[in-house]
């Protein structure tokens, strides 16, 4: 996959919905402040998957990361991101990249949502950020004897090969 040009990027804007043009303009000005380096997250990563996926099962409130760090959710969030970062590191060495991290994620999220819908509990920011700790638990339910058996690597592995046109 090649590097996406800035005229690409442009050419895409009007089909965007004004959420995700914010979502830009707010990262675009992130990434452009002197203080980036020192307050980045290294787990927002899983709060973009976190947000996209919400998004997709209906859940349309958006709130920045650096918004969402001053909530009360944050702490759990935070507690919980890192024992998915470990998880990551040992079930997923190879997929170090934020882009491989979010799709994954995307993808454990959902069967969290799923999960939490059958037990009942409301699906919100704050209900979902306070559940990502059950995000190794949830791989194990989907994918069950995966990571024992070895095969997990071939999740992510299945998901290139269909998101670049093949399925075998």
């Amino acid at each position: 996959m090649g590097q996406i040009t800035s005229s690409e990027i442009i050419s895409t804007l009007p089909k965007l919905t004004s959420d995700e043009i914010n979502q830009i303009k707010e990262t675009a000005n992130f990434l452009s402040s002197n203080t980036r380096k020192s307050s980045i997250d290294k787990h927002e990563w899983l709060y973009d998957a976190l947000l996209s996926e919400l998004k997709v099962h209906g859940v349309l409130r958006y709130i920045t990361f650096v918004s969402f760090s001053e909530t009360s959710s944050y702490t759990s969030f935070k507690r919980g991101a890192k024992e998915v970062e470990q998880f990551f590191n040992s079930v997923f060495p190879n997929h170090k990249k934020r882009i491989q991290k979010n799709g994954i994620s995307r993808i454990l999220i959902a069967s969290l949502i799923r999960d939490m819908r059958r037990r009942q509990i409301p699906i919100t920011l704050g209900t979902v950020s306070k559940n990502v700790h059950r995000l190794p638990e949830v791989f194990e339910i989907s994918f069950p004897n995966y990571i024992q058996s070895g095969l997990a690597h071939l999740i992510p592995t299945q998901m290139e090969r269909l998101a670049n046109g093949r399925s075998g």
